[in-house]
């Protein structure tokens, strides 16, 4: 359950990361003008938490014994359609066009994130790999 609601909470955490980084970028671009409402940003924050928990929790499916490959379409296929689901929810008035232009670039953004994580849990891994062997050679 700990695992669980720590991947829970790493996911919304990035995804709110994002959220008010672009808020903010949006807002700046808007000038005077009101880019969402009230209603729009609680919308889009619930959505917001829902990917966060979309790529949070599968997230865990990294502590098996299935390969690396199944791993990643188990963890980013879900994430992805969670994303989907909630771009369709949050703007289901977008025509196809403009709608895969976003979603390919929320999908693009979900891969870099992931392949920052990917590769910062090799560093780490290489770290601890390194200790256990200098303290193996200096028994």
């Amino acid at each position: 359950m700990k695992k669980a609601l720590s991947a829970a909470w790493n996911g919304v955490s990035i995804a709110a990361f994002i959220f008010v980084l672009s808020s903010l970028i949006l807002g700046l671009a808007a000038g005077g003008q009101t880019f969402a409402s009230g209603q729009t940003m609680a919308r889009t924050a619930a959505a917001t938490i829902l990917i966060g928990l979309g790529f949070g929790l599968p997230s865990l499916i990294y502590e098996t014994d299935l390969s690396l490959a199944l791993q990643t379409v188990i963890h980013m296929g879900t994430g992805c359609l969670v994303m989907t689901a909630a771009a369709l929810w949050l703007r289901p008035e977008l025509g196809a066009g403009p709608f895969l232009a976003v979603l390919a670039g929320q999908i693009a953004l979900a891969f870099l994130i992931w392949g920052g994580q990917l590769l910062r849990a090799r560093s780490l891994a290489r770290q601890v790999n390194r200790r256990i062997a200098d303290k193996n050679g200096a028994a």
